[in-house]
């Protein structure tokens, strides 16, 4: 039943770089939004969806019809061009058509003038470089379709570096490949600075804007601690095999203005968490490996190039050859005639028809040649006259039109049919790609249909989801609501592995209430509470721990369970998938116990009030019926627990009064374990132990003066 339960998940729809978006994916993808590529035929990532739409103007308002993106993630400076400024207009008009969330412009610091002051949000846009300017043009047309009703905002970085970095990309991507090719670099003021940030901080400033609701028209992000081509050429050095070569007679320029980013730190707690010197050494092999890559695949290219140079090239002069030859003896064997005497055809006709057909007018071209020089170096040979006679004898004349035309024809109905097949296959491909682009939206809209289907049918909305916990934990026994706070958990979060605690009454240790699954069964029945600093706190604080830095023996997730401003129990979560670690999941188990609190309370009170009901008076001694009222209800959780079981023993205490035996064992027996009535005895029921446990117990009790006369398994 766990796994029917869908969650509406966000959307972001993902416009950059290659090795920006491999930095973006994991970020939202942990968090459990779903990811959309845009300008990409396909993906490596699992569970992300790529859509080309580069010239496809329906496919991109289709894509944006079917899916409402809660953020839009669009870099300016992919690939930026005269032809950057047509394609972001067409984007910007398709997307003020179609409801959509925030969208994020990324820019960078080149559109800001070089000052050695940091640039802030508010300075004002001047450049002189070619690109800087485009890309002015380019956030100047973003933000004048923010009065359209867009909620857009301009993020500006300095250059960026990562894996997965292309050739071209920025001014680190040509530096590391132009001294990975042991290429000269040209050469840099040594006083100019430039500064770089991480894709992985780049990947959190835009996961942290949009989940801060920041509103303005720039935001600026930067390391704070500009490098000078020094400090930069020194990085670049110590993680190389040898120094970079320097062509003095090239003068480049290395300086970019510095942009501030204390704003980015107030408004969205954003700070730079990564340096250039910790990563240079991963990003520059990371070159390294894709050059070798880049080389095997340009030897596959030629190798395969070759092979078609030799088939279509080589090939068809070859045969053309051979099939003279083949001609040149058939017309020996036939007496240096063309006409073959036995059946009345000139099969030189035939030699030119399969080369026009096969390979065209040039092939056909050259076989006419080969035919009708084979013609008359033969006649020459039989007649004697002279070669140019020869050629102006009528019979020759006209084997040689014959010839051409054959030639012509052929070979023209060859280019035609070659002409048709090429466009018929362009069009088969753009069908095909059209089919499974329309194909996938289908899909989409399909998967969109039966996830609203879902949460109008089974109600598994918030407000329907909460109804169902509350209804789940409606009872008044408290057993049966630590049953279904277990059952409810691993439904609600999807795990398998949960343990439920409950607090000892010197608040010292927790026992061990209701487990779930197999995994569970190795973990301790008991938890001294000092001995776990996250239960300490957790004791003092009320909040729910997570095991961020994956400690090993501790719960993935744990909740506590307060009643009247204390904690009474715990829920424990092991085991949990890799895509459970978000928040939504996290407030899912907040609200959860939130729930089995307000359900555990009304319990107790019920209970309090039921006392003279359920208990002989003045005693913890329940009376027979509630009993085995109890003994019923943990059935119910051996069910659901593997090994689980109960066991009851009568007490021999002659002479003593119900209150003194109350008195005498209320020290003795566990916090889990009940005293009840059942025929004229007083019976101790164990909880959850086995027979090595259960000789402990009797030896204590033994000790305080308790002997128990017979013991008996009854689940």
């Amino acid at each position: 039943m766990a796994s029917e339960i869908q969650t509406i998940k966000k959307s972001v729809l993902i416009k950059c770089a290659t090795y920006i978006e491999q930095s973006l994916i994991p970020v939202f993808q942990k968090e459990n939004w779903e990811v959309f590529l845009l300008g990409k035929k396909k993906t490596d990532f699992c569970n992300v969806t790529a859509y080309d739409c580069k010239s496809d103007r329906d496919a991109l308002q289709q894509v944006l019809s079917v899916y409402h993106f809660d953020l839009i993630v669009y870099d300016l400076r992919e690939k930026i061009g005269i032809q950057s400024i047509a394609c972001l207009e067409e984007f910007l008009q398709v997307a003020s058509t179609r409801s959509q969330g925030k969208i994020l412009f990324l820019s960078g610091a080149d559109v800001l003038e070089k000052k050695r002051i940091p640039a802030i949000e508010t300075t004002f846009v001047q450049t002189e470089s070619k690109e800087g300017k485009l890309l002015s043009r380019l956030e100047a047309l973003a933000l004048s379709w923010k009065q359209q009703g867009l909620h857009i905002t301009i993020l500006r970085f300095p250059d960026i570096y990562g894996t997965g970095m292309e050739r071209k990309d920025n001014f680190i991507s040509q530096y590391l490949y132009a001294c990975a090719e042991n290429k000269s670099v040209p050469l840099y003021r040594s006083d100019e600075k430039r500064d770089f940030l991480s894709s992985q901080d780049v990947a959190y400033a835009i996961f942290q804007t949009y989940e801060r609701g920041y509103i303005g028209d720039y935001l600026h992000f930067a390391s704070g601690k500009p490098l000078t081509y020094d400090d930069f050429y020194h990085i670049v050095w110590e993680n190389m095999d040898k120094e970079p070569k320097i062509d003095s007679h090239k003068q480049g320029h290395f300086a970019q203005a510095i942009l501030d980013p204390e704003q980015a730190r107030k408004q969205i707690g954003w700070k730079a968490r990564h340096s250039l010197a910790e990563n240079i050494a991963d990003v520059y092999r990371d070159v390294t490996h894709t050059l070798l890559f880049e080389e095997k695949r340009r030897q596959k290219e030629r190798q395969e190039q070759r092979d078609k140079k030799i088939k279509e090239r080589i090939m068809p002069y070859a045969e053309n050859v051979i099939g003279a030859l083949l001609m040149l003896w058939l017309m020996q064997i036939q007496g240096g005639s063309s006409v073959n005497p036995i059946v009345p055809f000139d099969f030189n006709f035939l030699y030119i028809a399969v080369m026009g057909l096969l390979y065209g007018r040039r092939q056909a071209f050259l076989a006419v040649f080969f035919s009708y020089l084979i013609l008359l170096v033969l006649s020459f040979g039989n007649l004697g006259f002279g070669l140019i006679a020869v050629m102006y004898q009528p019979a020759e004349l006209l084997h040689f039109l014959s010839y051409l035309a054959m030639g012509v024809i052929t070979g023209y109905i060859s280019e035609q049919s070659k002409f048709r097949d090429d466009e018929n296959r362009w069009q088969h491909l753009h069908d095909q790609e059209r089919y499974r682009f329309l194909c996938h939206m289908f899909k989409a809209n399909v998967n969109i249909k039966d996830k609203m289907y879902r949460q109008i049918v089974n109600s598994q909305d918030s407000i329907g989801r909460i109804y169902r916990i509350v209804s789940t934990l409606d009872s008044v026994e408290p057993e049966n609501i630590y049953n279904k706070t277990a059952l409810v958990t691993a439904e609600v979060l999807d795990v398998s592995q949960i343990i439920i605690y409950s607090v000892g009454r010197d608040s010292a240790y927790l026992r061990q209430k209701v487990r779930i699954g197999d995994m569970t069964e190795g973990e301790p029945h008991s938890l001294r509470i000092d001995d776990y600093p996250y239960l300490q706190q957790m004791m003092k604080e009320h909040n729910l721990f997570i095991n961020r830095d994956l400690i090993k023996g501790l719960p993935d997730l744990a909740a506590p369970i307060i009643y009247e401003g204390r904690v009474i129990a715990v829920i424990q979560v092991y085991q949990m998938d890799f895509d459970k670690w978000s928040t939504f999941e996290l407030n899912l188990m907040a609200v959860t116990s939130r729930l089995v609190s307000t359900s555990l309370a009304r319990a107790y009170t019920w209970e309090q009030e039921m006392m003279e009901r359920r208990y002989i008076p003045g005693t913890r001694i329940l009376k027979e019926k509630e009993f085995v009222h109890i003994i019923e209800e943990l059935r119910e959780r051996h069910q659901m627990q593997k090994g689980y079981s109960v066991t009851i023993a009568r007490i021999d205490l002659p002479g003593m009064t119900y209150k003194q035996i109350d008195q005498r064992l209320g020290n003795q027996i566990r916090l889990e374990d009940y005293m009840g009535i059942l025929g004229d005895s007083v019976w101790i029921m164990f909880t959850d132990v086995n027979k090595q446990t259960l000789a402990l117990i009797q030896k204590r009790l033994a000790q305080g003066g308790v002997l128990i006369s017979e013991a008996k398994e009854v689940i």
